[in-house]
């Protein structure tokens, strides 16, 4: 009889591997260790945030009116 291997469907990335994937898509985490995207690094404080122009592939942007 063959055996086959389930994988695990709790098992997921490493924290080295999260850690990568984050600093990829936001860069090194910040001075209290949080990864923020470019447009909140460069926020200036106290004034709003800037319209985000691409929220990734095959994202769609949420409107509100979802409800």
């Amino acid at each position: 009889m063959a055996q086959t291997t389930i994988p695990d469907p709790q098992a997921g990335p490493t924290e080295a591997d999260e850690e990568a994937v984050l600093t990829e898509m936001y860069g090194p985490p910040d001075a209290d260790g949080i990864y923020r995207g470019a447009p909140v690094r460069e926020a200036v404080p106290g004034e709003p945030l800037p319209e985000i122009e691409s929220y990734g592939p095959g994202a769609v942007p949420l409107t509100g009116e979802e409800h």
